[in-house]
């Protein structure tokens, strides 16, 4: 019996995502760990095959928790409480039908980066679910749900100990059919 393989990826990614997590977590166990909320902003460029789709800034709302060691900062958050669906115009590349892309990403994020006085670069991982639904005529003709890791760069000024605003950078992910991801986010951090 052949073990399914969206299975197996779908179960290490998690293990990675808590493996990172939990050695991040015991290094940094007297830290000051915060609440925080983000919103943000975010341009995802997806090339579906045989599929035009429009491509257009979605916005996405996380909470989770900030950790602050010295000049080490990391953040985990989530979506998963508020996740927005993206419709997205789209069209057959063969007939040019008006189809209609509708997409729910999930994600949880975990960030690590380092503070040089109110400016902080970091690496980012992100564990993210995508289902995303195809209609034409009010008919769904595909619905198809991905997982993957994803990875990416940002840059975070603070405007004070509990107020950052970030830019964010997602590396291309043949998985879910991702040529890029750029982004800004505002941080509330209690």
């Amino acid at each position: 019996m052949k073990p399914n393989k969206k299975l197996v990826m779908k179960i290490l990614s998690r293990l990675l995502a808590i493996f990172i997590a939990l050695t991040y977590c015991i290094t940094a166990a007297a830290a000051e760990f915060r609440p925080m909320i983000s919103g943000s902003f975010y341009y995802a460029k997806i090339n579906e095959p045989g599929i035009r789709l429009e491509n257009k800034i979605d916005p996405s709302f996380s909470i989770g928790i900030f950790a602050k060691k010295e000049r080490f900062i990391t953040s985990l958050t989530t979506n998963r409480l508020t996740t927005f669906v993206s419709n997205k115009n789209a069209s057959s590349e063969k007939t040019g039908a008006p189809m209609i892309s509708k997409s729910k990403a999930q994600s949880d994020v975990l960030s690590i980066g380092y503070t040089f006085n109110k400016f902080a670069p970091s690496l980012l991982i992100s564990d993210v679910r995508l289902n995303k639904k195809l209609e034409y005529q009010g008919q769904i003709i595909s619905n198809k749900t991905k997982n993957a890791i994803l990875t990416g760069i940002s840059g975070t000024y603070f405007l004070d100990k509990h107020f950052s605003v970030s830019a964010f950078y997602i590396l291309p992910n043949q998985k879910v059919n991702l040529e890029g991801a750029v982004g800004t986010s505002i941080n509330l951090i209690f």
